[in-house]
């Protein structure tokens, strides 16, 4: 079946909560990044949904999926929640449980939250994860990267060259998201959890028309159908299915790359799981020069340098992802293909 590639930003606050910015023009800065979707995650709020504005708005499509939680709490992302107001009050723990019998598809928001320097508030992580009460979990936050690594003398980088302050995922959220993903399908995200625009004497920081040139979440997935609702069910089932991966496309667009298992009985994708067997092969393909490095159940098991194509035998059951690097500098981020004992 033939494929579409959709590119989107995941997590971003509007007047419906404590961003800057209402709905409108957000909106209006996503077409003219030329995004594909967005997902707004206001806290505990759906007001983007509440007013109408989901759906297709020319070649954008707008989500909705608050993010539940009160301060001092960790928080979530709920897609197709029917009743925020049934979860206000609620332990984030139980709030998950709530939602999840409600029908709503969660997402762990920034699991391992910023550490920012000077700041009094403590960070708070989640912590529940014997639960299958979600679906996926945020492995790359961009302000949660951002503010993990403001200490106090690169604080002239957070108000203008924020970009120089972004490190990739944190070790511990990946090695947690593999350890999940050894027993159940885990989707990555990928997230801006941006709050813009707060005005400076000289410049604004973190505007979305900047952060939409940073982390987006590829889907890959068959075409979206025309009609709006189908369109947003289709991709949020595609999100929740790991059909995606992760690039800060600000070092180089990632357009095009893909991680697939091939054999004699066809192809994998994505997010996709299938009893290992022999003959199966890994192949990679990357739009741009990167190193390239394959892991198996979190481990490294191949890296290559200046690569657009990698390929080599899957020699056993395992959670096969994709990392790749441009320099120095963190770029790509898959999620897996999963190849499980027959």
């Amino acid at each position: 079946m033939t494929e579409r590639e959709y590119v989107g930003a995941i997590h971003l606050h509007s007047t419906f909560s404590d961003g800057r910015q209402p709905v409108e023009e957000i909106v209006a800065e996503a077409q003219r990044a030329g995004l594909d979707y967005i997902v707004v995650s206001d806290h505990n709020s759906d007001g983007t949904a509440r007013i109408g504005l989901t759906g297709r708005h020319g070649g954008l499509l707008v989500l909705s999926a608050p993010e539940v939680g009160g301060r001092g709490n960790p928080h979530f992302l709920a897609f197709g929640l029917r009743d925020l107001d049934a979860l206000v009050g609620m332990p984030s723990a139980d709030a998950l449980e709530a939602a999840a019998a409600q029908g709503a598809a969660n997402v762990i928001a920034h699991p391992h939250a910023a550490h920012i320097a000077l700041l009094p508030r403590k960070p708070v992580d989640w912590e529940h994860w014997d639960t299958h009460a979600f679906r996926g979990m945020e492995i790359w936050s961009y302000m949660h990267d951002v503010c993990h690594n403001a200490v106090p003398w690169r604080l002239p980088l957070v108000f203008t060259w924020h970009r120089l302050l972004v490190t990739g995922p944190r070790p511990e959220t990946l090695a947690l998201w593999d350890r999940l993903c050894l027993t159940r399908r885990v989707a990555a995200f990928g997230s801006l959890d941006n709050h813009a625009t707060r005005k400076m004497v000289i410049r604004e920081m973190y505007p979305h028309r900047d952060l939409f040139q940073t982390i987006h979440t590829h889907v890959v997935c068959p075409p979206l159908p025309d009609d709006a609702a189908a369109a947003a069910a289709a991709l949020t089932d595609a999100l929740l299915d790991g059909r995606s991966f992760i690039a800060m496309d600000t070092w180089a667009s990632a357009a095009g790359f893909r991680f697939r298992v091939e054999g004699a009985a066809g192809s994998l994708g994505l997010g996709q799981e299938a009893p290992w067997q022999p003959g199966l092969r890994l192949v990679v393909e990357s739009p741009r020069e990167a190193e390239l490095t394959v892991l198996r159940n979190g481990e490294p098991i191949e890296r290559q340098r200046d690569c657009r194509r990698l390929e080599l035998p899957a020699e056993g059951p395992g959670v096969y992802r994709i990392q790749g690097r441009r320099g120095r500098r963190p770029w790509v981020f898959t999620n897996p293909i999963y190849l499980r004992d027959a």
